[in-house]
Protein backbone atom coordinates (compact mmCIF):
# COMPACT_ATOMS: atom_id res chain seq x y z
CA UNK A 1 0.00 0.00 0.00
CA UNK A 2 1.27 3.50 -0.80
CA UNK A 3 2.44 5.74 2.07
CA UNK A 4 0.67 8.98 2.97
CA UNK A 5 2.61 11.24 5.37
CA UNK A 6 -0.18 13.81 5.68
CA UNK A 7 -2.55 13.13 8.58
CA UNK A 8 -5.65 14.93 9.80
CA UNK A 9 -5.34 16.76 13.18
CA UNK A 10 -7.76 16.51 16.12
CA UNK A 11 -10.26 14.12 14.50
CA UNK A 12 -10.66 11.76 17.43
CA UNK A 13 -13.84 11.43 19.48
CA UNK A 14 -14.19 14.30 21.96
CA UNK A 15 -11.38 16.30 20.36
CA UNK A 16 -10.88 19.79 21.81
CA UNK A 17 -12.25 21.81 18.90
CA UNK A 18 -14.75 24.62 18.71
CA UNK A 19 -18.15 23.45 17.54
CA UNK A 20 -19.20 24.33 14.00
CA UNK A 21 -21.84 26.89 14.97
CA UNK A 22 -19.41 28.87 17.19
CA UNK A 23 -16.70 28.54 14.54
CA UNK A 24 -18.90 30.01 11.82
CA UNK A 25 -19.81 32.92 14.17
CA UNK A 26 -16.19 33.59 15.20
CA UNK A 27 -15.01 37.10 14.12
CA UNK A 28 -11.53 35.68 13.57
CA UNK A 29 -12.81 33.91 10.44
CA UNK A 30 -12.72 37.32 8.78
CA UNK A 31 -9.81 39.07 10.51
CA UNK A 32 -7.73 36.21 11.83
CA UNK A 33 -6.59 35.98 15.42
CA UNK A 34 -5.58 39.40 16.78
CA UNK A 35 -3.53 40.44 19.86
CA UNK A 36 -4.09 38.27 22.88
CA UNK A 37 -4.53 34.56 23.13
CA UNK A 38 -6.84 32.41 21.03
CA UNK A 39 -8.43 29.51 22.84
CA UNK A 40 -6.90 26.11 22.24
CA UNK A 41 -10.22 24.83 20.85
CA UNK A 42 -10.27 27.62 18.29
CA UNK A 43 -6.66 26.94 17.19
CA UNK A 44 -7.36 23.21 17.04
CA UNK A 45 -10.40 23.88 14.86
CA UNK A 46 -8.33 25.95 12.41
CA UNK A 47 -5.60 23.30 12.25
CA UNK A 48 -8.11 20.45 11.82
CA UNK A 49 -9.91 22.12 8.95
CA UNK A 50 -6.66 22.66 7.02
CA UNK A 51 -5.08 19.30 7.87
CA UNK A 52 -8.24 17.31 7.16
CA UNK A 53 -8.44 18.55 3.58
CA UNK A 54 -4.68 18.19 3.07
CA UNK A 55 -4.78 14.60 4.37
CA UNK A 56 -7.78 13.75 2.21
CA UNK A 57 -6.12 15.17 -0.91
CA UNK A 58 -2.87 13.34 -0.17
CA UNK A 59 -4.74 10.07 0.38
CA UNK A 60 -6.57 10.49 -2.92
CA UNK A 61 -3.23 10.93 -4.70
CA UNK A 62 -1.76 7.84 -3.01
CA UNK A 63 -4.81 5.69 -3.74
CA UNK A 64 -5.47 6.71 -7.37
CA UNK A 65 -1.90 7.18 -8.60
CA UNK A 66 -0.49 4.32 -6.51
CA UNK A 67 2.44 6.45 -5.26
CA UNK A 68 3.79 7.58 -1.89
CA UNK A 69 2.70 11.06 -0.80
CA UNK A 70 5.59 12.22 1.36
CA UNK A 71 6.07 15.26 3.57
CA UNK A 72 9.36 16.06 1.84
CA UNK A 73 8.73 19.65 0.78
CA UNK A 74 8.85 18.68 -2.94
CA UNK A 75 5.98 20.80 -4.31
CA UNK A 76 6.58 20.08 -8.03
CA UNK A 77 6.79 16.36 -7.31
CA UNK A 78 3.44 16.44 -5.54
CA UNK A 79 1.86 18.36 -8.45
CA UNK A 80 3.07 15.63 -10.85
CA UNK A 81 1.59 12.92 -8.64
CA UNK A 82 -1.65 14.87 -8.28
CA UNK A 83 -1.95 15.23 -12.07
CA UNK A 84 -1.34 11.50 -12.50
CA UNK A 85 -4.09 10.72 -9.99
CA UNK A 86 -6.56 13.00 -11.79
CA UNK A 87 -5.70 11.43 -15.16
CA UNK A 88 -6.44 7.97 -13.80
CA UNK A 89 -10.13 8.91 -13.59
CA UNK A 90 -10.57 11.57 -16.25
CA UNK A 91 -9.47 12.27 -19.80
CA UNK A 92 -6.75 14.93 -20.12
CA UNK A 93 -7.69 17.95 -22.20
CA UNK A 94 -7.79 16.72 -25.81
CA UNK A 95 -8.53 18.54 -29.08
CA UNK A 96 -10.82 15.77 -30.28
CA UNK A 97 -12.87 15.76 -27.08
CA UNK A 98 -12.94 19.55 -27.07
CA UNK A 99 -14.41 19.49 -30.60
CA UNK A 100 -17.10 17.04 -29.51
CA UNK A 101 -17.82 19.04 -26.36
CA UNK A 102 -18.51 22.09 -28.50
CA UNK A 103 -21.50 20.45 -30.19
CA UNK A 104 -24.97 21.38 -29.07
CA UNK A 105 -26.65 18.04 -28.49
CA UNK A 106 -30.12 17.39 -29.82
CA UNK A 107 -32.59 14.60 -30.46
CA UNK A 108 -31.86 12.29 -33.39
CA UNK A 109 -28.42 13.73 -34.05
CA UNK A 110 -25.20 11.82 -34.75
CA UNK A 111 -21.78 13.46 -34.31
CA UNK A 112 -19.11 13.03 -36.96
CA UNK A 113 -15.84 14.70 -37.95
CA UNK A 114 -15.87 17.02 -40.96
CA UNK A 115 -12.13 17.77 -40.69
CA UNK A 116 -9.11 17.44 -38.42
CA UNK A 117 -10.43 18.01 -34.87
CA UNK A 118 -13.60 19.55 -36.36
CA UNK A 119 -16.87 17.96 -35.26
CA UNK A 120 -20.35 18.33 -36.75
CA UNK A 121 -23.73 16.62 -36.50
CA UNK A 122 -26.05 14.92 -38.93
CA UNK A 123 -29.58 13.64 -38.62
CA UNK A 124 -30.01 10.04 -37.46
CA UNK A 125 -33.37 8.67 -38.55
CA UNK A 126 -35.14 5.59 -37.27
CA UNK A 127 -34.07 3.78 -40.43
CA UNK A 128 -30.46 4.69 -39.74
CA UNK A 129 -30.71 3.40 -36.18
CA UNK A 130 -32.30 0.18 -37.40
CA UNK A 131 -29.45 -0.43 -39.87
CA UNK A 132 -26.77 0.33 -37.30
CA UNK A 133 -28.41 -2.12 -34.95
CA UNK A 134 -28.17 -5.05 -37.36
CA UNK A 135 -25.52 -7.59 -36.39
CA UNK A 136 -24.94 -9.27 -39.78
CA UNK A 137 -24.93 -8.41 -43.48
CA UNK A 138 -27.76 -10.88 -44.05
CA UNK A 139 -29.88 -8.99 -41.49
CA UNK A 140 -29.22 -5.70 -43.29
CA UNK A 141 -30.14 -7.23 -46.67
CA UNK A 142 -33.30 -8.73 -45.23
CA UNK A 143 -34.26 -5.37 -43.68
CA UNK A 144 -33.75 -3.68 -47.06
CA UNK A 145 -35.72 -6.39 -48.84
CA UNK A 146 -32.69 -7.58 -50.78
CA UNK A 147 -32.73 -11.23 -49.75
CA UNK A 148 -30.95 -13.28 -47.15
CA UNK A 149 -27.38 -12.50 -48.20
CA UNK A 150 -26.83 -15.72 -50.16
CA UNK A 151 -27.55 -14.28 -53.59
CA UNK A 152 -26.82 -10.58 -53.78
CA UNK A 153 -26.03 -9.55 -57.35
CA UNK A 154 -22.87 -7.41 -57.30
CA UNK A 155 -21.85 -7.25 -60.95
CA UNK A 156 -23.01 -8.13 -64.45
CA UNK A 157 -20.48 -8.42 -67.27
CA UNK A 158 -21.61 -8.69 -70.90
CA UNK A 159 -18.85 -9.95 -73.19
CA UNK A 160 -19.26 -9.54 -76.95
CA UNK A 161 -15.67 -10.14 -78.08
CA UNK A 162 -12.99 -12.51 -76.84
CA UNK A 163 -11.15 -11.21 -73.76
CA UNK A 164 -9.89 -12.05 -70.27
CA UNK A 165 -12.49 -12.08 -67.50
CA UNK A 166 -11.40 -11.20 -63.94
CA UNK A 167 -13.79 -12.19 -61.18
CA UNK A 168 -14.72 -9.87 -58.32
CA UNK A 169 -12.80 -10.77 -55.11
CA UNK A 170 -16.05 -10.83 -53.13
CA UNK A 171 -17.82 -13.22 -55.52
CA UNK A 172 -19.33 -16.30 -53.87
CA UNK A 173 -20.80 -17.74 -57.07
CA UNK A 174 -21.67 -16.68 -60.59
CA UNK A 175 -24.21 -17.52 -63.25
CA UNK A 176 -22.77 -17.80 -66.74
CA UNK A 177 -24.96 -17.63 -69.86
CA UNK A 178 -23.13 -18.29 -73.10
CA UNK A 179 -23.99 -19.06 -76.73
CA UNK A 180 -21.86 -20.08 -79.69
CA UNK A 181 -21.71 -18.14 -82.96
CA UNK A 182 -24.53 -18.63 -85.46
CA UNK A 183 -23.95 -20.40 -88.77
CA UNK A 184 -23.80 -18.69 -92.18
CA UNK A 185 -26.23 -19.75 -94.88
CA UNK A 186 -25.25 -20.87 -98.35
CA UNK A 187 -25.85 -18.58 -101.30
CA UNK A 188 -27.48 -19.45 -104.63
CA UNK A 189 -26.03 -19.65 -108.12
CA UNK A 190 -27.33 -17.43 -110.90
CA UNK A 191 -30.24 -18.66 -112.99
CA UNK A 192 -31.09 -18.48 -116.63
CA UNK A 193 -34.37 -17.62 -118.26
CA UNK A 194 -36.88 -20.28 -119.00
CA UNK A 195 -38.42 -21.01 -115.62
CA UNK A 196 -35.41 -21.97 -113.53
CA UNK A 197 -35.03 -20.80 -109.92
CA UNK A 198 -32.57 -21.31 -107.04
CA UNK A 199 -33.16 -21.66 -103.28
CA UNK A 200 -30.99 -22.33 -100.21
CA UNK A 201 -31.82 -23.46 -96.69
CA UNK A 202 -31.18 -21.53 -93.50
CA UNK A 203 -28.10 -21.89 -91.29
CA UNK A 204 -28.22 -23.23 -87.73
CA UNK A 205 -27.91 -21.46 -84.38
CA UNK A 206 -25.14 -21.80 -81.81
CA UNK A 207 -25.54 -24.02 -78.74
CA UNK A 208 -26.46 -22.38 -75.42
CA UNK A 209 -25.60 -23.10 -71.79
CA UNK A 210 -26.58 -21.53 -68.46
CA UNK A 211 -24.49 -22.71 -65.52
CA UNK A 212 -24.08 -21.66 -61.86
CA UNK A 213 -20.45 -21.88 -60.74
CA UNK A 214 -19.15 -21.61 -57.15
CA UNK A 215 -16.20 -19.27 -56.72
CA UNK A 216 -13.87 -22.22 -56.16
CA UNK A 217 -14.54 -23.44 -59.69
CA UNK A 218 -13.63 -20.11 -61.26
CA UNK A 219 -9.99 -18.94 -61.30
CA UNK A 220 -9.24 -15.30 -60.55
CA UNK A 221 -9.01 -14.68 -64.29
CA UNK A 222 -9.73 -16.77 -67.36
CA UNK A 223 -10.11 -16.47 -71.10
CA UNK A 224 -13.59 -15.97 -72.52
CA UNK A 225 -13.82 -16.77 -76.23
CA UNK A 226 -16.74 -15.42 -78.22
CA UNK A 227 -17.56 -17.52 -81.25
CA UNK A 228 -17.75 -15.75 -84.60
CA UNK A 229 -20.83 -15.95 -86.77
CA UNK A 230 -20.55 -17.77 -90.12
CA UNK A 231 -19.88 -15.45 -93.05
CA UNK A 232 -22.17 -14.50 -95.92
CA UNK A 233 -21.05 -15.86 -99.28
CA UNK A 234 -22.39 -17.10 -102.61
CA UNK A 235 -21.21 -20.68 -102.17
CA UNK A 236 -21.78 -22.85 -99.12
CA UNK A 237 -22.00 -20.92 -95.86
CA UNK A 238 -19.54 -21.36 -93.01
CA UNK A 239 -20.02 -22.76 -89.53
CA UNK A 240 -20.17 -20.45 -86.56
CA UNK A 241 -17.30 -21.00 -84.13
CA UNK A 242 -17.56 -22.10 -80.50
CA UNK A 243 -17.83 -19.78 -77.51
CA UNK A 244 -16.13 -20.82 -74.27
CA UNK A 245 -15.77 -19.76 -70.64
CA UNK A 246 -12.23 -20.90 -69.88
CA UNK A 247 -12.12 -24.67 -69.98
CA UNK A 248 -15.32 -24.88 -67.95
CA UNK A 249 -18.01 -24.34 -70.59
CA UNK A 250 -17.86 -24.75 -74.36
CA UNK A 251 -20.82 -24.02 -76.65
CA UNK A 252 -20.33 -25.12 -80.28
CA UNK A 253 -21.27 -22.80 -83.10
CA UNK A 254 -24.19 -23.18 -85.48
CA UNK A 255 -23.90 -25.27 -88.63
CA UNK A 256 -23.68 -23.84 -92.16
CA UNK A 257 -26.15 -24.58 -94.92
CA UNK A 258 -25.13 -25.77 -98.35
CA UNK A 259 -25.04 -23.88 -101.61
CA UNK A 260 -28.52 -23.38 -103.00
CA UNK A 261 -30.21 -25.84 -105.33
CA UNK A 262 -31.02 -24.95 -108.91
CA UNK A 263 -34.59 -26.07 -109.55
CA UNK A 264 -36.73 -26.47 -112.62
CA UNK A 265 -39.87 -28.04 -111.17
CA UNK A 266 -42.68 -26.43 -109.19
CA UNK A 267 -42.24 -28.64 -106.12
CA UNK A 268 -38.79 -28.86 -104.62
CA UNK A 269 -36.98 -28.63 -101.25
CA UNK A 270 -33.48 -27.56 -100.25
CA UNK A 271 -32.17 -28.76 -96.90
CA UNK A 272 -31.36 -26.38 -94.08
CA UNK A 273 -28.40 -26.79 -91.72
CA UNK A 274 -28.51 -29.51 -89.05
CA UNK A 275 -28.59 -28.72 -85.32
CA UNK A 276 -25.35 -27.85 -83.57
CA UNK A 277 -23.33 -30.14 -81.37
CA UNK A 278 -24.15 -30.17 -77.64
CA UNK A 279 -22.39 -27.90 -75.09
CA UNK A 280 -19.66 -29.30 -72.85
CA UNK A 281 -19.89 -28.49 -69.11
CA UNK A 282 -17.02 -29.40 -66.78
CA UNK A 283 -18.09 -27.81 -63.47
CA UNK A 284 -20.96 -26.18 -61.60
CA UNK A 285 -24.70 -26.76 -61.60
CA UNK A 286 -26.43 -26.76 -64.96
CA UNK A 287 -29.50 -24.53 -65.10
CA UNK A 288 -30.28 -25.04 -68.78
CA UNK A 289 -28.50 -26.28 -71.90
CA UNK A 290 -29.67 -26.72 -75.47
CA UNK A 291 -28.19 -27.48 -78.83
CA UNK A 292 -28.54 -24.77 -81.45
CA UNK A 293 -31.57 -25.31 -83.64
CA UNK A 294 -31.05 -26.25 -87.28
CA UNK A 295 -31.93 -24.05 -90.26
CA UNK A 296 -35.24 -24.20 -92.08
CA UNK A 297 -35.96 -25.84 -95.45
CA UNK A 298 -36.15 -23.76 -98.59
CA UNK A 299 -39.24 -24.55 -100.69
CA UNK A 300 -40.47 -24.18 -104.20
CA UNK A 301 -44.20 -24.58 -104.81
CA UNK A 302 -46.70 -23.58 -107.43
CA UNK A 303 -47.41 -20.51 -105.29
CA UNK A 304 -43.80 -19.32 -105.26
CA UNK A 305 -40.37 -19.86 -103.76
CA UNK A 306 -39.01 -19.10 -100.27
CA UNK A 307 -35.64 -19.57 -98.63
CA UNK A 308 -35.05 -21.43 -95.41
CA UNK A 309 -35.16 -19.42 -92.20
CA UNK A 310 -32.12 -19.26 -89.94
CA UNK A 311 -32.06 -21.21 -86.71
CA UNK A 312 -32.98 -19.24 -83.59
CA UNK A 313 -30.62 -19.32 -80.61
CA UNK A 314 -31.60 -18.91 -76.98
CA UNK A 315 -30.46 -15.28 -77.25
CA UNK A 316 -31.73 -14.27 -80.68
CA UNK A 317 -34.08 -15.14 -83.52
CA UNK A 318 -32.79 -16.54 -86.79
CA UNK A 319 -32.96 -14.68 -90.07
CA UNK A 320 -36.55 -14.97 -91.42
CA UNK A 321 -37.43 -16.84 -94.61
CA UNK A 322 -37.04 -14.74 -97.76
CA UNK A 323 -39.04 -14.58 -100.96
CA UNK A 324 -37.79 -14.54 -104.52
CA UNK A 325 -35.38 -11.70 -105.18
CA UNK A 326 -35.57 -10.21 -101.68
CA UNK A 327 -32.05 -11.19 -100.66
CA UNK A 328 -30.92 -12.95 -97.51
CA UNK A 329 -31.29 -11.91 -93.85
CA UNK A 330 -28.66 -12.16 -91.14
CA UNK A 331 -29.58 -13.63 -87.78
CA UNK A 332 -31.44 -11.35 -85.38
CA UNK A 333 -29.45 -11.79 -82.17
CA UNK A 334 -26.41 -13.42 -80.55
CA UNK A 335 -25.80 -16.93 -81.84
CA UNK A 336 -28.59 -16.87 -84.43
CA UNK A 337 -28.20 -18.38 -87.89
CA UNK A 338 -28.59 -16.50 -91.17
CA UNK A 339 -31.41 -17.15 -93.61
CA UNK A 340 -31.04 -18.76 -96.97
CA UNK A 341 -31.89 -16.94 -100.17
CA UNK A 342 -34.27 -17.47 -103.11
CA UNK A 343 -34.12 -16.17 -106.70
CA UNK A 344 -36.27 -16.66 -109.76
CA UNK A 345 -35.27 -17.11 -113.40
CA UNK A 346 -32.68 -14.89 -115.05
CA UNK A 347 -31.27 -13.67 -111.71
CA UNK A 348 -27.75 -13.06 -110.51
CA UNK A 349 -26.17 -15.15 -107.75
CA UNK A 350 -26.84 -13.99 -104.17
CA UNK A 351 -25.08 -14.58 -100.87
CA UNK A 352 -26.71 -16.38 -97.97
CA UNK A 353 -27.34 -14.67 -94.65
CA UNK A 354 -24.54 -14.27 -92.12
CA UNK A 355 -24.61 -15.78 -88.65
CA UNK A 356 -24.33 -13.57 -85.56
CA UNK A 357 -21.42 -13.72 -83.12
CA UNK A 358 -21.96 -15.44 -79.80
CA UNK A 359 -22.16 -13.77 -76.41
CA UNK A 360 -21.34 -14.42 -72.77
CA UNK A 361 -23.18 -12.84 -69.81
CA UNK A 362 -21.68 -13.28 -66.34
CA UNK A 363 -23.64 -12.38 -63.21
CA UNK A 364 -21.56 -12.35 -60.03
CA UNK A 365 -23.15 -12.79 -56.61
CA UNK A 366 -21.83 -12.21 -53.08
Amino acid sequence: MSTNDFKPFATGAGANVTNQADWQALPALQSGFQAGKASSSQVNKAIRQASFIAAALAQYVSDKAGVDTLDDGNLSGFVTKFTSAINKQSQPLDATLTALAGLATGANKLPYFSGLEVAAQTDLTQTGRDLIGKSAVSDVLSYLGLGDGTGRLIKTTVITSSQTFTKDPSMKFCRVRIVGGGGGAGGVPSTTSGGTASISGGAGAGAYAEVVLPTGSVPSSLSVVIGSGGISQATAGSDGSASSFGSIITCPGGKKSATGTLITTASSLSMGAPASDAPTINAGSVVFVTIGSGGGYAMSTAAGITSGEGGSSFMGSGGPARYAGSGSQAGGGPGAGGSGVAIGSASSALNGGAGIDGRCIIEEYA
